[in-house]
């Protein structure tokens, strides 16, 4: 006997023929799965050979043409997805669809559904720089059947495979900015007389291409730096080995920008924006998103360094003992351009009475003199005299050679009145001149200003001495307490009080 193989039988409605059954019924009693019926006409069709190929129907909105690629356009960064669509017209049959060539390794491909026949898939890959595939590219796919109606359909042999539908993507590929170009929102801090230069590089994955650096006309948040201050070089090829030697290509392009920052810019700041583009190529992908920095220009300013005396400091010296200290300057940053200078401003002396009298430079007999080389370290000091006692005030500015910042300190100078100390080459009778005394009434104050002088009139260095029984008022101005009396010894006493035009303070 014979065997015959029959997928697909047409009939007319209303009558089922027993070949019919025997279909249904896979071959007289070997029953596998269902048959199924179509009417004459159906989209997907019916009748058709039992080794029928499947086919890949459409890729995305576009109709697959065998033998010619369909095109696509893609943007690095940006996913695409596509349905691929693949049918068998032996509609027993499941389908299976392959992507033969993705276009890189991390492209997915996966069933969109659980429908066997037709099937759709869907397609998806993100163009990444980061990642390895041509420009353009290309995805491959391919359909292949899983019988039901063969002997052995275990076989792979008996299946039947689509022809191939190719994929063609075309990348659009903005150009990149590179190192050593500075990222966005990089901040530079410039001193005043110092100069800030940046390189921009951009380049693209296609080196025929041609692509150059611009600078934006005006900063997104901030103002330019003024356009004496800033240079800005022409484009830079890039110089490429070739087997006719090394040429000059503009891909990558690089270019430098650099800022002068002077005295007015102090304080301020400004920001520069950037971008590289493709020569002659219009449209988004034409070029690279904008960068922007910002450049800071500190305020510089003098500073009184640690060491030097407190602002409003009260210092208090005798006559002939002295007021010392130390004035130490700098600046606030690390400018090579600003050089800061302390000078004495002014002195004030307040009378007796509360009378402030104001006066250019040191007090009469005081210095200022510089203790380093460089410049920052001084030293002020003042050996008061008779005559001197009083308060001062001695104050201190601080400039630069620009003329940006100016700060003053001053300090509190007293010196009391009826004290003093003693110096070298001091002699009893040197110390009792000014007051118009003898010796031998400074001899009678406290034992041990006797012992001192009692071989030798030249006292001890430093010794601070009370002279107010030796100054000599108006008779019945001031009157000596009993308590001053207590200083002199008694023939001392005696004498003063038998000389009424002298009293102490």
């Amino acid at each position: 006997s014979s065997v015959y193989v029959i997928d697909c039988y047409d009939f007319q409605i209303g009558s089922v023929p027993f070949i019919a059954l025997d279909v249904m019924n896979r071959h007289h009693g070997s029953f596998k799965g269902t048959a199924k019926f179509s009417k004459a006409g159906d989209s997907l069709g019916c009748c058709a050979p039992i080794d029928t190929a499947p086919e890949v129907i459409s890729i995305g909105a576009d109709a697959v043409v065998p033998g010619q690629d369909l095109v696509i356009a893609g943007s690095i960064g940006k996913t695409l997805t596509i349905e691929v669509l693949a049918r068998d017209k032996n509609v027993n049959d499941g389908v299976t669809i392959m992507m033969l060539v993705p276009p890189s390794a991390d492209a997915l491909f996966v069933p969109f559904d659980s429908a066997l026949n037709p099937r759709l898939y869907t397609f998806s890959w993100k163009p990444l720089l980061s990642t390895n595939w041509t420009n353009p590219t290309y995805a491959v796919f391919q359909a292949f059947d899983t019988p039901t109606n063969e002997y052995n359909a275990s076989d792979p042999a008996d299946r039947a495979f689509s022809l191939r539908a190719s994929l063609r993507i075309e990348i659009r590929i903005p150009p990149l900015l590179v190192s050593p170009t500075p990222l966005d929102g990089t901040v530079f801090t410039v001193n005043f007389g110092s100069q800030l230069s940046f390189t921009v590089t951009v380049e693209t994955r296609d080196p025929t291409e041609t692509v150059r650096v611009d600078f934006v006309e005006a900063g997104q948040s901030w103002l330019l730096p003024p356009p004496s201050n800033v240079i800005v070089g022409p484009q830079v090829p890039t110089q490429t080995p070739t087997v006719n030697g090394v040429v000059d290509r503009y891909n990558p392009t690089s270019r430098t920008w650099s800022f002068a920052a002077e005295a007015s810019d102090s304080g301020k700041t400004y920001e520069v924006c950037f971008y590289g583009s493709k020569v002659n190529v219009l449209g988004t992908d034409s070029r690279t998103e904008i960068r922007c920095v910002r450049i800071v220009i500190p305020m510089p300013r003098p500073v009184f360094l640690a060491g030097t005396t407190a602002n409003n400091t009260n210092l208090t010296s005798l006559v002939g003992c002295g007021t010392y200290f130390d004035v130490l300057i700098g600046q606030n940053d690390t400018s090579t351009a600003y050089t800061v200078y302390v000078k004495p401003s002014h002195h004030v002396r307040f009378l007796f009475n509360g009378t402030g009298l104001l006066y250019d430079g040191l007090p009469p007999g005081a210095t200022f003199e510089q203790t380093d080389l460089a410049g920052f370290s001084f030293n002020f000091s003042w050996t008061h005299e008779m005559g001197e006692e009083g308060q001062w005030i001695v104050c201190f500015e601080l400039s630069d050679n620009v003329n940006i910042s100016r700060v003053s300190r001053c300090v509190y100078i007293n010196v009391p009145r009826c004290k003093r100390c003693i110096r070298a080459g001091d002699t009893l009778d040197k110390l009792v001149k000014p007051y118009g005394s003898s010796w031998i009434e400074l001899y009678g104050t406290p034992p041990l200003l006797r012992l001192l002088a009692a071989s030798d009139p030249t006292l001890q260095l430093s010794t601070r001495l009370s002279t107010a029984v030796l100054t000599t008022y108006n008779p019945g101005v001031f009157s000596m307490s009993e308590r001053s009396s207590e200083y002199l010894s008694p023939r001392v006493w005696r004498k003063l009080q038998s000389r009424p035009g002298r009293r102490r303070v």
